[in-house]
């Protein structure tokens, strides 16, 4: 999580939860009331600060209010980035990039996979986070839509 949350969480600890304004849809774009959110750096925030609680419900830590995510499909979306003929590589929704065991079944055109283990090294070790973060056991959808090169 971001330096700049932990310390909106520290500074106003009481503020309500907010549910049914942000979403994830099954091709991981995010949507704020419905509306794609179309700008990287807001879209790289949320990425960052996006978790699970411990009751198992996604949300996203916008400063001192979490932000309850309603997800279409799956909490989690890969897409392959690796150009034809190399070795598979994946980057998370969230931006993150990833590498990953898992089982694929094919269900209506798309690819689901049970991932059985995925590290996703950390954006910077601090107390609270490890040089990578272990996923196991988790559903999600891997997409072979190959994202666009900007500019």
């Amino acid at each position: 999580m971001d330096d700049l949350v932990l310390r909106g969480m520290a500074k106003w600890p009481d503020v309500p939860a907010v549910y049914g304004w942000l979403s994830l849809d099954r091709r991981g774009e995010w949507r704020i009331r419905g509306e794609r959110v179309s700008n990287p750096a807001v879209r790289a925030f949320i990425g960052r600060n996006y978790e699970r609680d411990p009751e198992g419900r996604w949300f996203f830590q916008n400063g001192p209010q979490r932000v309850y995510v309603t997800l279409e499909y799956t909490p989690f979306v890969y897409r392959v980035i690796n150009p034809p003929g190399a070795p598979v590589a994946l980057e998370c929704h969230t931006g993150a990039p990833a590498t990953a065991r898992f089982r694929i079944r094919r269900r209506s055109g798309e690819v689901l996979a049970r991932i059985i283990q995925v590290a996703v090294p950390a954006r910077r070790a601090t107390a609270t986070k490890t040089s990578a973060r272990a996923t196991s056991n988790c559903d999600c959808m891997v997409s072979t839509r190959r994202q666009r090169a900007s500019g």
